[in-house]
């Protein structure tokens, strides 16, 4: 049994959500185990309910009570899988207690330097200084979504665009990124489609349809 443990809110965005939904797909065809754990977070859980999946509710905020040995013990957890950014010393001490295998996910908390593996697709400070016991570094461990691929082509001229800063894009990068947009637009006179897509999370939806208005921009 897999425990893939997550972290959702604004601040820390909703990346490792749809991380955890394209490795719970994997697993499904695979058919093995797994179960997801994530905190109170009513963005994520809409989105898990959409997707009829049922995750642990755990308090992410508690270091002391030791939950995570307990739900080993209990759901008959083999592995662990945080993917949480930082990784507390406590979490990662409870799990190793329990006596089972660690894993995280682009983690330079402290807890990471005692997981098993620390897969580090996404930092580019250098291995040597990435934690963990082993450290599997490169773009080649990125858990994407499999439908991308379908994607892939060689383009020879632009034709349309696509914004999308993740689910939360919790610090508003997509209104100046319409505001550059805008500008191309007005300074070479060349039209593209461009389609604006924010995720579950989003906040700046308002902002968003005030900044596209007479522009032909699509809001999704």
């Amino acid at each position: 049994m897999l425990a893939i443990c997550i972290e959702c809110s604004h601040q820390r965005g909703m990346g490792h959500l749809f991380r955890a939904l394209n490795l719970i797909s994997t697993l499904e065809e695979k058919r093995e185990p797994w179960l997801l754990l994530v905190n109170q977070d009513e963005t994520a859980l809409s989105v898990l309910r959409e997707k009829k999946i049922t995750p642990v509710i755990v308090d992410l905020e508690d270091t002391s009570s030791d939950w995570e040995g307990k739900l080993i013990r209990e759901r008959e957890i083999t592995v662990w899988l945080n993917d949480r950014l930082h990784t507390g010393i406590e979490t990662a001490e409870h799990v190793k207690a329990a006596g089972i295998p660690l894993f995280t996910i682009d983690d330079m908390g402290m807890g990471a330097a005692l997981a098993d593996g620390n897969f580090a697709s996404l930092i580019f400070e250098g291995k040597s200084i990435i934690p963990g016991k082993r450290v599997y570094a490169g773009s080649e461990y990125l858990i994407l979504n499999p439908e991308i691929a379908g994607y892939r082509r060689k383009r020879d001229q632009l034709e349309s665009i696509l914004v999308t800063l993740g689910g939360s894009d919790t610090y508003g990068v997509t209104l100046p990124v319409i505001d550059f947009l805008k500008n191309r637009e007005k300074e070479t006179g060349l039209h593209k489609r461009v389609s604006i897509l924010l995720g579950p999370g989003s906040r700046i939806r308002a902002e968003a349809e005030r900044a596209i208005e007479g522009t032909g921009f699509t809001l999704l």
